[in-house]
């Protein structure tokens, strides 16, 4: 990947993009709005701390970075400033906008890195006269679009199993034919975000339900555009990570990610094991994967790319799931992994992944590090493995409306250790955070 050796690096996120991308006029799937889960997936900006190397590197969150949790990532090693936009953020939602936000002490060369590329960063670029790499944001969200990856998946002759559908006869009829084929269907939003904008269905009637629902909006003047799939069996989720250079489209293949999926929606990450990885190889994975950066490169993308895969029942590769163009969760565990490693911490197995909980309003960070240490799974300097809690705001983001009522939280955590000692970590950590909701 490309660095800047001299300069500062400033990291900022917003980890649903995809929603920025999507038009204004195309029908939505149903769902109900999630205010406690919006403010977790505003409070993940804090993740971007893993691709920091150093203490000029910047972190730009929304809200600043607990003082505990900071000084706990800095006692092992992890080195960075935390820069935030707001002290607090009132009501229901914490949803921030980077554009007017001053840096402070920057480098005069500095270069902005964001987990996805959005129009807010041109502007905090601009206004702060730092350097900000990025394709078009029109090339940008073509080949986010999960119509664009569709499309590219049977250019090169794979994944004919899908359809693209844009009126409501199409949907009806290729929905209702993909559900009585194969007892499943998957209704993919363009642009739905990881566990938000899919739906499974498994019966007629509520494929019926969906059906009038999507009616109701097209009588508004509102555009189909969906994916239809069939809902297979999953075998085994995993991702591969790219980097696209800027000058010369040449690909750089960074590491191979097992996922840990609940619901269609991402859980977790752990490196890809060496039987997986021989199968790739045998198949041809890597080559339809060069030929996928090559096309992103001719449409004008360039940068983090993380390719989403799977093997479905009873043995099939499925090369290309959706392509996300910009940086990812995978990406954050590989470099985590890394910086790991860097510092002199080198275990046999690091996974990455989260917990909901549910948070007691008078449960602090100093409690949940001594929870931890009380259960000898903490990651210490001196232990050298053990469990990282990755994320502190994400856990207490929904307390600070300073009620006297539990609230819905969420911690990452980066296990690391022998695979056993992995496993044991995480139900460990699993039985913790249900003590989360004592206070």
């Amino acid at each position: 990947m490309e660095q800047n050796k001299t300069g500062n690096r400033i990291y900022a996120a917003k980890f649903d993009s995809e929603r920025y991308w999507q038009p204004e006029h195309i029908v939505m799937l149903p769902a109900i709005r999630n205010n406690s889960l919006d403010n977790i997936v505003c409070a993940m900006d804090e993740l971007m701390f893993a691709l920091c190397q150093n203490q000029e590197d910047v972190v730009l969150t929304g809200l600043p970075m607990n003082p505990v949790h900071l000084a706990y990532l800095h006692k092992l090693g992890f080195q960075f400033t935390n820069q935030y936009l707001e002290e607090e953020m009132e009501g229901k939602s914490c949803e921030y906008h980077a554009e007017n936000y001053k840096l402070h002490d920057v480098s005069q060369n500095a270069v902005l890195e964001t987990y996805a590329i959005l129009p807010e960063y041109e502007v905090l670029a601009k206004q702060n006269h730092i350097c900000y790499p990025h394709p078009e944001q029109d090339a940008v969200a073509n080949v986010n679009s999960k119509v664009y990856s569709t499309e590219l998946s049977k250019k090169l002759g794979f994944s004919q199993y899908a359809k693209i559908v844009r009126d409501e006869a199409s949907f009806l009829r290729e929905g209702k034919r993909i559900l009585q084929e194969n007892g499943g269907l998957i209704i993919k939003e363009e642009y739905g975000v990881s566990g938000k904008g899919n739906l499974k269905i498994t019966e007629e009637k509520a494929f019926q339900t969906v059906c009038r629902n999507i009616a109701m909006q097209c009588k508004k003047g509102k555009e189909i555009r969906f994916i239809l799939e069939p809902a297979f069996q999953v075998a085994k989720d995993f991702s591969v990570q790219y980097y696209i250079h800027k000058d010369t489209g040449k690909a750089e293949r960074i590491s191979v990610q097992q996922i840990l999926n609940q619901e269609r929606a991402y859980h977790g990450s752990v490196t890809a094991d060496e039987e997986l990885l021989l199968l790739l190889e045998q198949r041809g994975y890597f080559k339809i994967m060069e030929q996928v950066m090559e096309q992103l490169y001719k449409d004008g993308y360039f940068g983090d790319v993380c390719v989403d895969s799977m093997i479905v029942e009873p043995d099939m590769l499925v090369p290309v799931v959706e392509i996300n163009a910009r940086k990812s969760m995978s990406l954050i565990k590989k470099n985590l992994e890394s910086r790991l490693v860097q510092l002199g911490y080198d275990n046999e197995e690091i996974c990455t992944f989260y917990i909901d909980a549910i948070v007691h309003p008078k449960l602090c960070m100093e409690e949940v590090l001594r929870r931890m240490q009380e259960a000898k799974i903490l990651f210490t300097v001196d232990s050298g493995k053990g469990v990282i809690p990755l994320t502190s705001n994400t856990l207490f983001i929904n307390l600070r409306k300073k009620t006297e009522k539990n609230q819905k939280g969420r911690m990452y955590f980066l296990l690391a250790g022998t695979r056993t000692e992995v496993a044991q970590y995480r139900e460990k950590v699993t039985d913790l955070c249900k003590t989360f909701a004592e206070g």
